[in-house]
């Protein structure tokens, strides 16, 4: 079973609070997301 996470709507409150998505995709694997996707290297971030 794949666990498909949906952070696209949530990127441009991450960077309004002034962390970084890398950290943020890094904190949800670690909150018991089981297979996450290399996010940040695929969605293109202004």
């Amino acid at each position: 079973m794949v666990s498909i996470v949906d952070t696209h709507c949530h990127l441009d409150i991450i960077q309004s609070q002034g962390l970084e998505i890398a950290d943020s995709l890094k904190n949800a694997a670690e909150s018991g997301v089981k297979k996450l996707f290399r996010l940040e290297l695929i969605l293109r971030v202004p």
